[in-house]
């Protein structure tokens, strides 16, 4: 009766992975919930041990809270850091929808809509006239990204394993976000993030010889278009990354599986267009937004930007200065030149799992080195443009993956020495984001509306009516939501490829003819120079407004704005 007692009381034994398995074994994996109960010779209930299983995933979704909460206090305490005009032009565009004015219409501008329709939502939900309110946007991004995470096919493979490696990449946006101005609503925080959860959902684990879901595929061709509708830019990654997804596709032997996935992922991102094209036609111009955002970037924008050059030998040239200068700047703590590392190792650790991966799948190796030569590219075409917030979407896809990868590794034996090469590559990175000295300090955290700039906006507000307009020049659009005014012009912001987009459109009415036709009773001047090269008022930018300004307007002598705010003269034309 002793060992019947004995195996009644302590139960069957449970072999934990730390003894050696007997031949012909077959380890059961517990399901996911309560530990199973059992009963004891003496009516007791008693509840089995909790195995290592059980204990990773609940340290992993500890892990995840606590990231999500390092990642909302780093976040919110950053929240006045820097005020940068193109961040300004989007919060202000999405106030001035939210009061009726129309995107692409009213109110000019030659980016895409993504910004402006995320900060839509935060003014209409709660009207304010602070600017770090709107920053709550990026992190609700980052957040929605871990979730994709966390519920990616990672997480099927072994639970657990999504939640750490989501737990691991809020940890490293929490360092390493600000540094980047990821705190910022921009569209490369919004369309990186996108992309992003196109990838880590769909294409790395179609790579790595996981079996993604139909919803897998729809949220990835969702992605990838509101990834487009953030920036142009975008349209270069996310083509590589739909041939990439069609390479694996073809190099799985299930065609039944990969038409679903295809037609899951093509309704997704039928849907993402399907909202985007609506939101357009309730709350902008569909006829104007082609004209501002592809002609006049492809024919006026180009040219401040690039000159004569052609884009594809720029962005070359701009790689090959960027891989042969990042080793001296790496030595002197550069960040951004750190992340060239951390790129060569994500693309290596994908192409490794893939070539693991085939090792023991039916599918065929033939489009292997096709798919990792398309996964090189997508990553690369990522910094087009050059770093810093541009950059920020290569951060991104690079900071995932690599999270993804180490959490992948720490869970499967296989893969232990890849999470070892990954830790030793992650943690200097982390070190120079530590030691930004800026983006860990408040300098300003009184708020931008303490400044010349609000007291201005203020002294509009106070003495001025809630209909009339109000303009600035030639770019603190900022003011139009500090003084609650619309502008009276539809250019928020005026640069000098916006005068020479006026002067290729006779038809339509310039800024300086709109100010003339209907003059505001203030107007905000900052006469400061753009990029070192141009002068306001000189040459061919600004002539006509601050002449007409100076003729018909007076400076208001009075606050810590004194000569930046002009008022019109007793006996000119009234404001309409």
């Amino acid at each position: 009766m002793r060992p019947e007692y004995d195996d009644a009381m302590t139960g069957p034994r449970i072999d934990l992975g730390c003894g050696h398995k007997k031949e012909g074994a077959r380890a059961r994996r517990e399901r996911h919930g309560l530990p199973p109960q059992r009963q004891a010779l003496d009516g007791s209930v008693r509840a089995e041990p909790v195995t290592r299983d059980v204990r990773f995933r609940r340290r992993a979704t500890l892990a995840l809270g606590a990231a999500a909460l390092a990642l909302g206090f780093r976040l919110y305490f950053v929240r006045f850091h820097l005020d940068f005009l193109d961040e300004s032009a989007e919060i202000t565009a999405a106030w001035l929808v939210s009061e009726g004015e129309t995107l692409y219409g009213s109110v000019f501008s030659h980016h895409m809509p993504l910004p402006v329709m995320a900060g839509h939502l935060v003014a209409a939900i709660s009207p304010t006239d602070r600017a770090e309110h709107f920053r709550v946007v990026p992190f609700l991004a980052y957040l929605l990204a871990a979730f994709a995470i966390a519920r990616s096919p990672f997480e099927r493979a072994r639970p657990g394993i999504g939640r750490l490696a989501a737990a691991l990449f809020l940890f490293a946006l929490a360092v390493i976000a600000p540094c980047f101005w990821g705190h910022m609503l921009l569209a490369d925080s919004l369309w990186g993030c996108a992309f992003l959860v196109a990838t880590v959902s769909f294409l790395v684990p179609l790579l790595l010889g996981l079996s993604p879901t139909r919803w897998d595929a729809a949220l990835a061709g969702a992605c990838l278009v509101i990834a487009v509708s953030g920036s142009l830019v975008a349209a270069y990654p996310c083509a590589l990354a739909g041939i990439l997804g069609a390479a694996a596709l073809l190099d799985r032997r299930r065609r039944r599986l990969a038409v679903s996935l295809v037609a899951s992922f093509t309704a997704g991102a039928m849907g993402a267009l399907a909202v985007f094209t609506w939101w357009l036609s309730q709350f902008g111009e569909l006829d104007n937004f082609l004209e501002e955002t592809v002609r006049f970037n492809r024919d006026v924008y180009y040219r401040f930007t690039f000159g004569e050059a052609k884009i594809l030998p720029s962005v070359l040239y701009d790689w090959e200065r960027y891989v042969r200068e990042a080793p001296e700047h790496i030595l002197h703590g550069d960040l951004d030149s750190w992340f060239l590392v951390l790129a060569f190792v994500a693309v290596f650790a994908i192409a490794w799992g893939a070539v693991k991966s085939r090792s023991h799948e039916t599918g065929s190796r033939a489009l292997l080195g096709f798919e990792v030569l398309i996964w090189c590219a997508a990553v690369v075409s990522l910094r087009v443009r050059n770093g810093g917030f541009h950059g920020f979407p290569f951060y991104l896809a690079v900071l995932g993956v690599l999270c993804v990868v180490a959490a992948y590794g720490f869970a499967n034996r296989s893969f232990r020495s890849m999470t070892v090469f990954l830790a030793l590559t992650l943690g200097p990175a982390f070190l120079f984001a530590a030691l930004d000295r800026p983006s860990w300090s408040n300098p300003s955290a009184g708020g931008w509306e303490s400044g010349p700039f609000g007291a201005a906006a203020r002294y509009v507000r106070d003495n001025s009516r809630e209909d009339e307009r109000f303009a600035a020049f030639p770019f603190p659009s900022s003011l139009y939501l500090y003084a609650r005014r619309r502008p009276a012009a539809d250019s928020i912001y005026y640069f000098p490829w916006q005068e020479a987009w006026e002067a290729e459109r006779p038809g339509h009415p310039s800024a300086c003819t709109q100010l003339r036709n209907f003059p505001p009773h203030f107007v905000f001047l900052w006469p400061v120079p753009l990029w070192d090269r141009f002068q306001w008022g000189t040459g061919n930018w600004g002539v006509c407004i601050d002449g007409f300004i100076k003729e018909h307007y007076s400076r208001v002598q009075s606050g810590n704005f004194a000569g930046l705010l002009w008022e019109l003269r007793p006996g000119e034309s009234p404001p309409h």
